[in-house]
């Protein structure tokens, strides 16, 4: 979702012009879809991180908790 609104910004800003929106209110849009375009794909990374990234315990054992002990 969040590239999604990278692409999505440039084609509303042009409808907005045409409503005859002050330059302010089409910077202050310009300025919060983006932020919310990084923020989105920031947690949309941090996710993929979480997901891929292997498990440790902090104790070092092994996840599946399958050690020999003798």
């Amino acid at each position: 979702m969040g590239v999604a609104v990278f692409f999505k910004v440039p084609q509303v800003v042009p409808k907005l012009e045409e409503m005859g929106k002050s330059e302010f209110t089409i910077t202050f849009f310009r300025i919060c879809m983006y932020i919310m375009g990084i923020i989105l794909v920031g947690g949309g990374v941090r996710k993929l991180i979480q997901h891929f990234k292997p498990e440790e315990n902090a104790s070092g054992d092994s996840p599946s908790g399958n050690e020999d002990s003798q």
